[in-house]
């Protein structure tokens, strides 16, 4: 009865805490009072332990789970989904195809921004338990590696932009980094995705990472930001 009391406050304190993230852009740590629990409910509290390099996010290439040809889907396996994000199918017509240039080893789905909705940007975010590795991440050499392949459309400027949050166990936030948005000059104005990655030391006292995927809207109605295969690890202090 404890561990569930426990973990029902942490998702509460997490649902408040996403709720100011989504609107302020996923850049404070002061959480709100919040009169609801909704939010709270779509965070899984048997967030699975991982593994020295190992990737800790659950569907990271949105396989998992409908696909479509550019609509909303009601959920996607893995992530709490706000406003319109969703997958669709590579080959569909107007977005990537399956020999565009990106990953490899892709499968036959992507994320998407999917329509624009006034005052909510389009996010997706999950996050990993890594308390199992305590011991050593409060060693202060335990690092972390984040990457993901990030598209937009054409000359579009929608892109999107992945931040990786350090959250400790009373849910205060130690700090954070982000994989910027690919422009479109970078991507020399094609349809395509480019790699992202980062890699740093994890904050003392983290016990859970928190990933968000924000689509940043360009010039028209529909987010044509794109993301796939997302990966997130940890690796341990080197032997003494």
């Amino acid at each position: 009865m404890i561990r569930r009391a426990m973990a029902l406050s942490l998702a509460l304190a997490l649902g408040a805490l996403l709720t100011l993230a989504v609107v302020s852009g996923c850049g404070s740590n002061v959480a709100p009072s919040r009169g609801d629990s909704s939010s709270a409910a779509q965070i899984p509290l048997d967030t699975p332990s991982g593994g020295w390099y190992t990737n800790l996010l659950r569907n990271p290439g949105a396989e998992a789970g409908p696909g479509g040809t550019g609509g909303d889907v009601a959920s996607i396996p893995g992530w709490t989904k706000h406003a319109h994000a969703t997958v669709v199918l590579y080959g569909t017509a107007g977005f990537p195809g399956p020999l565009a240039p990106g990953p490899t080893g892709r499968g036959q789905k992507f994320f998407y921004g999917g329509h624009v909705q006034t005052g909510t940007p389009s996010v997706l975010d999950q996050f990993a338990d890594v308390s199992w590795a305590a011991t050593q991440i409060d060693s202060k050499l335990t690092r972390y590696t984040i990457s993901a392949w990030i598209g937009g459309k054409g000359a579009q400027a929608d892109s999107a932009r992945i931040t990786l949050r350090f959250v400790d166990a009373g849910v205060s936030t130690l700090g954070e980094v982000n994989l910027a948005p690919v422009t479109a000059a970078e991507r020399g104005n094609a349809t395509r995705f480019i790699l992202r990655s980062r890699t740093g030391g994890v904050p003392s006292y983290t016990r859970y990472l928190w990933v968000f995927v924000k689509f940043l809207p360009g010039q028209d109605a529909d987010i044509h930001g794109f993301v796939d295969n997302l990966s997130l690890s940890l690796s341990p202090p080197p032997p003494t």
